[in-house]
């Protein structure tokens, strides 16, 4: 049976994405910093799976601004935002950045996806994977969860160590990878690891476990650069 991707995705599943979460734009800071390490922002961009373009309109980005989303609803809402949002690669200039921020798990053909940004870019362009989950974390290889996760909608579960083996084969050198669980603003360092400890004596007796607390490495940003 064909899955209708549409279907996922109605409106509601947007209805956070309003720049009314503080957490959620602390982040977005934090994450242009890392951005800013090999990107100028006057420089043009992809946003992959924009959403209601709530990210690029956040981090204030001055280039060109493109986005791809699947959501007619939140491709609106994107396009009010000055984002130029277009159905595939095809049509677009040659690109100085793509940013894929939370969505590769998402995506049905994600590495497909990949090359396609591979060969969108220009040389030398760069490549972000940003706030998505990794299955390489503790927290995954112990309970077979994470908070960001959702069954419903992710076709693809990654790891660091698989994002950066496949983008190395399609012609991409990570240049950068981090873990923001110290500085992130969801983190409650006492608060989690008492969830840590409490779900791991649950596992051992045989109860439910509850993973929706943020953990190291459950996150991760990597840059790429497109080499020739």
């Amino acid at each position: 049976m064909s899955i209708n991707m549409k279907e996922l995705y109605s409106s509601r599943y947007f209805k956070e994405r309003n720049s009314t979460d503080m957490k959620r734009l602390i982040s977005f800071k934090q994450e242009l910093k890392f951005i800013e390490r090999f990107s100028n922002i006057n420089e043009n961009i992809l946003d992959i799976g924009c959403s209601t373009g709530e990210f690029l309109q956040e981090i204030d980005w001055k280039g060109a601004k493109f986005g791809i989303e699947i959501s007619e609803y939140a491709a609106s809402l994107a396009n009010t935002k000055g984002i130029k949002v277009v159905d595939n690669f095809e049509i677009l200039p040659s690109l100085d950045n793509i940013v894929y921020r939370g969505t590769i798990q998402h995506l049905y053909s994600p590495f497909e996806s990949l090359q396609n940004a591979y060969d969108a870019l220009r040389d030398n362009g760069m490549l972000y994977i940003l706030a998505t989950p990794n299955t390489s974390s503790i927290l995954f290889r112990i309970f077979n969860d994470l908070p960001a996760l959702d069954a419903t909608r992710n076709f693809y579960l990654p790891s660091d160590s698989s994002l950066v083996n496949v983008c190395k084969m399609l012609g991409f050198e990570m240049v950068a990878i981090e873990y923001p669980y110290k500085q992130s603003p969801y983190s409650n360092f006492l608060l989690d690891h008492a969830k840590f400890l409490k779900n791991i004596i649950y596992k051992i007796i045989g109860r439910q476990t509850n993973i929706d607390f943020p953990f190291w490495r459950n996150m991760m940003n990597i840059a790429f650069k497109k080499i020739v």
